[in-house]
């Protein structure tokens, strides 16, 4: 993942639901990136846009991070975390919280997951 643009995260919880994180910047664990980024909850067929000057992705040994824990994978662990709507947001929430974004209710910011992978968008 370290040095390759147009990468999209995408996951699946226990419930079904579906979330994407896409960031245009290369990314390294050494620095995050900032260049542009897309947030999506697939099954409310929303798209958040990244707010300027913020981190789209950033990650480390322990952590997967799609801008201020909007997405927030923890290495070895089947679950993910999310601030969406609720802390500083680096993503446009245009009024969605982390219900729209978990399905689980307004109250419930972490939630199994079936499976997150990493794919790298070819644009032709």
């Amino acid at each position: 993942m370290d040095d390759v643009p147009d990468i999209v995260v995408l996951v699946k919880t226990v419930s079904g639901f579906y979330l994407a994180g896409y960031s245009e910047s290369p990314v390294t664990s050494k620095a995050p990136a900032s260049k542009g980024g897309l947030l999506v909850a697939l099954n409310n067929r929303k798209a958040f846009p990244l707010l300027a000057n913020k981190k789209s992705v950033t990650y480390d040994s322990f952590f997967l991070i799609i801008g201020n824990s909007e997405i927030r994978l923890k290495n070895q662990e089947w679950k993910v975390f999310s601030n969406f709507g609720i802390a500083n947001s680096f993503f446009n929430n245009m009024g969605s919280g982390v219900n729209d974004l978990l399905g689980e209710g307004p109250a419930v910011r972490e939630v199994a997951i079936v499976n997150f992978e990493v794919f790298k968008i070819i644009w032709s």
